[in-house]
């Protein structure tokens, strides 16, 4: 553990220094549902923009016509498979989220 000389920072006092390891250990647990969180949100986005690109070639349509289609229907507009925290929504919003977190157990 690092020590601060409160001669560096006057206002920073030992009980808040003792709660640091304690956050990044939380911080840490969480890591791995994050990370398969994120490489299945990148598998389901693949999966979905080849899909609708076969499907609008199919229909004579130029495929990336229906990749910018899958693209919307997987995004936050229609199916909320892919939920972003900056826009002010929660993860649990999220339904792949929401599957790996029953699959662990977590809810």
């Amino acid at each position: 553990m690092f020590l601060i000389p409160e001669t560096i920072h006057p206002f920073i006092q030992p009980p808040f220094l003792s709660v640091l390891p304690l956050m990044a250990m939380a911080e840490a647990e969480k890591a791995p549902i994050i990370l398969t969180g994120v490489l299945l949100t990148l598998v389901v986005i693949y999966l979905a923009s080849k899909l609708g690109a076969e499907v609008s070639k199919r229909l004579d349509f130029p495929p990336v016509l229906g990749e910018l289609v899958s693209g919307v229907l997987v995004g936050m507009s229609a199916l909320h498979l892919v939920v972003f925290p900056e826009n002010g929504m929660e993860s649990s919003d999220s339904f792949i989220m929401s599957t790996l977190q029953w699959i662990n157990g977590l809810t």
